[in-house]
Protein backbone atom coordinates (compact mmCIF):
# COMPACT_ATOMS: atom_id res chain seq x y z
CA UNK A 1 0.00 0.00 0.00
CA UNK A 2 1.09 3.15 -1.12
CA UNK A 3 1.77 6.14 1.82
CA UNK A 4 -0.37 9.15 1.29
CA UNK A 5 2.62 11.27 -0.04
CA UNK A 6 3.45 11.38 -3.87
CA UNK A 7 4.29 14.55 -6.49
CA UNK A 8 2.48 16.57 -8.13
CA UNK A 9 4.31 18.10 -11.13
CA UNK A 10 3.20 21.62 -12.68
CA UNK A 11 4.83 23.70 -15.30
CA UNK A 12 7.12 24.26 -12.84
CA UNK A 13 7.79 21.79 -10.45
CA UNK A 14 5.83 21.00 -7.29
CA UNK A 15 4.92 18.77 -4.53
CA UNK A 16 1.46 17.28 -3.30
CA UNK A 17 1.49 15.46 -0.05
CA UNK A 18 -0.69 14.37 2.57
CA UNK A 19 0.46 12.65 5.53
CA UNK A 20 -2.74 11.91 7.76
CA UNK A 21 -1.54 11.70 11.37
CA UNK A 22 -2.60 8.04 13.00
CA UNK A 23 -5.06 7.45 10.42
CA UNK A 24 -4.36 4.46 8.34
CA UNK A 25 -1.89 4.71 5.44
CA UNK A 26 -3.96 6.00 1.97
CA UNK A 27 -2.44 8.15 -0.78
CA UNK A 28 -1.77 8.61 -4.76
CA UNK A 29 0.70 10.40 -6.74
CA UNK A 30 0.06 13.03 -9.11
CA UNK A 31 1.55 14.75 -11.96
CA UNK A 32 0.38 17.85 -13.96
CA UNK A 33 1.67 18.03 -18.10
CA UNK A 34 1.09 21.47 -19.73
CA UNK A 35 -2.20 22.04 -19.59
CA UNK A 36 -3.60 18.72 -17.27
CA UNK A 37 -3.46 17.16 -13.92
CA UNK A 38 -2.89 13.05 -13.65
CA UNK A 39 -3.10 10.75 -10.54
CA UNK A 40 -2.86 7.57 -9.65
CA UNK A 41 -2.90 5.63 -6.48
CA UNK A 42 -4.68 5.09 -3.31
CA UNK A 43 -8.07 6.48 -2.19
CA UNK A 44 -10.02 5.17 1.22
CA UNK A 45 -12.87 4.11 -0.64
CA UNK A 46 -14.28 2.99 -4.05
CA UNK A 47 -16.74 5.50 -3.45
CA UNK A 48 -14.37 7.88 -2.88
CA UNK A 49 -12.53 6.91 -5.91
CA UNK A 50 -15.80 6.72 -7.93
CA UNK A 51 -16.79 10.55 -6.90
CA UNK A 52 -13.03 11.82 -8.01
CA UNK A 53 -13.00 10.53 -11.05
CA UNK A 54 -16.55 11.95 -11.86
CA UNK A 55 -15.70 15.22 -10.63
CA UNK A 56 -12.13 15.61 -11.83
CA UNK A 57 -13.51 14.62 -15.62
CA UNK A 58 -15.55 17.56 -15.42
CA UNK A 59 -12.82 19.46 -15.12
CA UNK A 60 -10.52 18.10 -18.18
CA UNK A 61 -7.96 16.61 -14.91
CA UNK A 62 -6.49 13.30 -16.41
CA UNK A 63 -7.16 10.32 -13.51
CA UNK A 64 -5.45 6.52 -14.07
CA UNK A 65 -4.83 3.97 -12.27
CA UNK A 66 -6.80 5.16 -9.11
CA UNK A 67 -6.95 2.30 -6.57
CA UNK A 68 -9.04 2.57 -3.52
CA UNK A 69 -7.86 -0.05 -0.04
CA UNK A 70 -10.00 -1.52 2.09
CA UNK A 71 -10.79 -1.04 5.51
CA UNK A 72 -9.01 2.60 5.41
CA UNK A 73 -10.87 5.45 7.99
CA UNK A 74 -10.43 8.87 6.97
CA UNK A 75 -13.04 11.93 7.47
CA UNK A 76 -15.80 12.66 5.21
CA UNK A 77 -13.91 16.11 4.64
CA UNK A 78 -10.88 14.25 3.29
CA UNK A 79 -11.86 12.74 -0.39
CA UNK A 80 -13.89 16.45 -1.26
CA UNK A 81 -10.79 18.45 0.09
CA UNK A 82 -8.27 16.15 -2.37
CA UNK A 83 -10.32 16.83 -5.36
CA UNK A 84 -10.52 20.49 -4.75
CA UNK A 85 -7.52 20.73 -4.15
CA UNK A 86 -6.45 18.94 -7.64
CA UNK A 87 -8.50 21.79 -9.37
CA UNK A 88 -6.73 24.70 -7.61
CA UNK A 89 -3.27 22.79 -8.57
CA UNK A 90 -4.93 22.85 -12.08
CA UNK A 91 -4.94 26.69 -12.01
CA UNK A 92 -1.52 27.35 -11.24
CA UNK A 93 1.36 28.10 -13.02
CA UNK A 94 3.88 26.15 -10.61
CA UNK A 95 3.59 25.29 -6.95
CA UNK A 96 3.78 23.54 -3.86
CA UNK A 97 0.67 22.21 -2.31
CA UNK A 98 1.28 20.21 1.23
CA UNK A 99 -2.49 18.93 2.90
CA UNK A 100 -1.80 17.30 6.30
CA UNK A 101 -3.82 16.70 9.12
CA UNK A 102 -5.04 20.13 10.15
CA UNK A 103 -2.64 22.16 8.07
CA UNK A 104 -2.94 23.31 4.22
CA UNK A 105 0.59 24.96 2.81
CA UNK A 106 0.82 26.51 -0.14
CA UNK A 107 3.68 27.98 -2.41
CA UNK A 108 2.39 28.79 -6.03
CA UNK A 109 2.67 31.30 -8.88
CA UNK A 110 -0.72 32.10 -10.56
CA UNK A 111 -1.65 34.42 -13.12
CA UNK A 112 -4.19 37.56 -12.85
CA UNK A 113 -7.30 35.88 -13.56
CA UNK A 114 -9.57 34.57 -11.00
CA UNK A 115 -9.14 31.12 -11.47
CA UNK A 116 -7.41 30.87 -8.28
CA UNK A 117 -9.09 32.74 -5.92
CA UNK A 118 -12.59 30.71 -6.62
CA UNK A 119 -10.62 27.36 -6.91
CA UNK A 120 -9.04 28.41 -3.05
CA UNK A 121 -12.56 29.59 -1.87
CA UNK A 122 -13.68 26.19 -2.90
CA UNK A 123 -10.94 24.29 -1.22
CA UNK A 124 -11.34 25.99 1.72
CA UNK A 125 -15.26 25.68 1.79
CA UNK A 126 -13.89 21.79 1.83
CA UNK A 127 -12.19 21.56 5.47
CA UNK A 128 -12.87 21.20 8.48
CA UNK A 129 -13.49 24.61 10.34
CA UNK A 130 -10.20 24.56 12.48
CA UNK A 131 -8.00 23.73 9.65
CA UNK A 132 -4.76 26.30 9.08
CA UNK A 133 -4.04 27.36 6.00
CA UNK A 134 -1.04 28.90 4.87
CA UNK A 135 -0.25 30.81 1.77
CA UNK A 136 2.44 32.12 -0.64
CA UNK A 137 1.32 33.11 -3.70
CA UNK A 138 3.03 35.12 -6.39
CA UNK A 139 1.25 36.70 -8.99
CA UNK A 140 2.64 36.95 -12.21
CA UNK A 141 1.77 39.19 -15.15
CA UNK A 142 -1.17 38.34 -18.11
CA UNK A 143 0.67 37.45 -21.38
CA UNK A 144 -0.80 37.57 -24.55
CA UNK A 145 -3.70 35.19 -24.53
CA UNK A 146 -3.88 34.34 -28.33
CA UNK A 147 -0.31 33.09 -28.27
CA UNK A 148 -1.46 31.46 -24.86
CA UNK A 149 -4.24 29.65 -26.98
CA UNK A 150 -1.76 28.87 -29.36
CA UNK A 151 0.06 26.74 -27.50
CA UNK A 152 -2.32 25.31 -25.48
CA UNK A 153 -3.90 23.98 -28.38
CA UNK A 154 -0.91 23.24 -30.21
CA UNK A 155 0.18 20.56 -27.14
CA UNK A 156 -3.90 18.88 -27.44
CA UNK A 157 -4.18 15.16 -28.62
CA UNK A 158 -6.55 15.46 -32.01
CA UNK A 159 -5.75 11.84 -32.33
CA UNK A 160 -9.27 10.28 -33.93
CA UNK A 161 -12.11 8.87 -31.47
CA UNK A 162 -12.71 4.81 -32.76
CA UNK A 163 -15.87 4.20 -32.68
CA UNK A 164 -17.86 0.54 -32.52
CA UNK A 165 -19.63 -0.71 -35.27
CA UNK A 166 -22.69 1.26 -35.92
CA UNK A 167 -22.47 2.43 -32.68
CA UNK A 168 -22.34 6.21 -32.64
CA UNK A 169 -22.51 6.81 -29.40
CA UNK A 170 -19.18 7.86 -27.52
CA UNK A 171 -16.94 5.64 -25.80
CA UNK A 172 -16.31 6.08 -21.75
CA UNK A 173 -12.45 6.02 -22.55
CA UNK A 174 -12.62 9.16 -24.94
CA UNK A 175 -14.55 10.62 -21.88
CA UNK A 176 -10.97 12.27 -20.01
CA UNK A 177 -9.49 13.50 -23.44
CA UNK A 178 -12.69 15.34 -24.76
CA UNK A 179 -12.96 16.96 -21.24
CA UNK A 180 -9.83 18.58 -21.48
CA UNK A 181 -10.20 19.36 -24.98
CA UNK A 182 -13.86 21.34 -23.62
CA UNK A 183 -11.51 22.89 -20.61
CA UNK A 184 -9.26 24.33 -23.23
CA UNK A 185 -11.97 25.39 -25.49
CA UNK A 186 -13.50 27.12 -22.56
CA UNK A 187 -10.12 29.02 -21.98
CA UNK A 188 -9.61 30.41 -25.28
CA UNK A 189 -13.35 31.29 -26.29
CA UNK A 190 -11.35 32.54 -29.94
CA UNK A 191 -10.44 28.98 -30.91
CA UNK A 192 -13.52 27.01 -32.92
CA UNK A 193 -12.67 23.49 -33.84
CA UNK A 194 -14.36 21.30 -36.74
CA UNK A 195 -15.52 17.50 -35.96
CA UNK A 196 -16.04 15.32 -38.72
CA UNK A 197 -17.63 12.06 -38.44
CA UNK A 198 -16.63 8.98 -40.73
CA UNK A 199 -17.70 5.17 -40.90
CA UNK A 200 -16.34 1.72 -42.80
CA UNK A 201 -17.97 0.82 -46.18
CA UNK A 202 -19.76 -1.86 -44.33
CA UNK A 203 -23.65 -1.70 -45.36
CA UNK A 204 -25.55 0.64 -47.66
CA UNK A 205 -23.70 3.94 -48.24
CA UNK A 206 -26.36 6.31 -46.85
CA UNK A 207 -26.84 4.07 -43.81
CA UNK A 208 -23.45 5.30 -43.26
CA UNK A 209 -23.90 8.61 -43.83
CA UNK A 210 -26.40 8.36 -41.35
CA UNK A 211 -24.11 7.41 -38.84
CA UNK A 212 -21.02 9.49 -39.30
CA UNK A 213 -23.30 12.54 -38.71
CA UNK A 214 -24.25 11.11 -35.90
CA UNK A 215 -21.12 10.27 -34.35
CA UNK A 216 -19.92 13.90 -35.21
CA UNK A 217 -23.04 14.79 -33.37
CA UNK A 218 -22.38 13.08 -30.64
CA UNK A 219 -18.68 14.37 -29.77
CA UNK A 220 -20.62 17.84 -30.35
CA UNK A 221 -23.03 17.47 -28.07
CA UNK A 222 -20.75 16.28 -25.53
CA UNK A 223 -18.59 19.04 -25.71
CA UNK A 224 -21.61 21.20 -25.80
CA UNK A 225 -22.82 19.74 -22.64
CA UNK A 226 -19.42 20.63 -21.02
CA UNK A 227 -20.28 24.49 -21.07
CA UNK A 228 -18.09 24.97 -24.72
CA UNK A 229 -19.91 27.55 -26.54
CA UNK A 230 -21.92 26.19 -29.99
CA UNK A 231 -20.31 29.28 -31.71
CA UNK A 232 -16.71 27.27 -31.21
CA UNK A 233 -18.27 23.99 -32.78
CA UNK A 234 -18.98 22.85 -36.57
CA UNK A 235 -19.77 19.31 -37.30
CA UNK A 236 -20.52 17.15 -40.28
CA UNK A 237 -20.49 13.93 -41.46
CA UNK A 238 -18.77 12.31 -44.73
CA UNK A 239 -19.92 8.37 -44.79
CA UNK A 240 -17.23 6.51 -45.97
CA UNK A 241 -15.67 8.41 -48.57
CA UNK A 242 -12.73 9.14 -46.75
CA UNK A 243 -11.29 5.91 -45.67
CA UNK A 244 -7.83 6.09 -43.50
CA UNK A 245 -7.15 2.28 -44.27
CA UNK A 246 -8.75 -0.64 -45.95
CA UNK A 247 -12.50 -1.86 -45.97
CA UNK A 248 -10.96 -5.36 -46.38
CA UNK A 249 -9.90 -6.29 -42.69
CA UNK A 250 -11.22 -5.89 -39.80
CA UNK A 251 -8.53 -3.87 -38.44
CA UNK A 252 -8.67 -1.12 -41.34
CA UNK A 253 -12.95 -0.76 -40.41
CA UNK A 254 -12.13 -0.35 -37.16
CA UNK A 255 -9.55 2.64 -38.12
CA UNK A 256 -11.98 4.10 -40.63
CA UNK A 257 -14.96 4.14 -37.50
CA UNK A 258 -13.88 7.31 -36.60
CA UNK A 259 -14.02 11.02 -35.60
CA UNK A 260 -12.15 13.65 -36.46
CA UNK A 261 -11.22 17.32 -34.79
CA UNK A 262 -9.54 19.90 -35.95
CA UNK A 263 -8.87 23.60 -35.11
CA UNK A 264 -10.95 26.24 -37.53
CA UNK A 265 -9.48 28.91 -38.65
Amino acid sequence: MLLFAGILLLSGSAALSAPVGDWPSAGFVAEKSRHSVAIRGHLPSGRARDSLLAESAKDGIYISDVEYSRHIVLPDWWAPAVSALLRLADTAQSGQFHLARNELRVRAVRGEDAAWPDAMTALRQKLPEDFSVEEQVNVVSAVDKAAVCDTLFGSLNFEPLLFRRTFSSVKTEDYARLSRLALSLRRCPGIAVRIIGHSDAFGMSARNQVVSEQRAEAVANYLLSLGVAESQLTWEGRGDREPVASNETWEGRNLNRRVTIDRRD
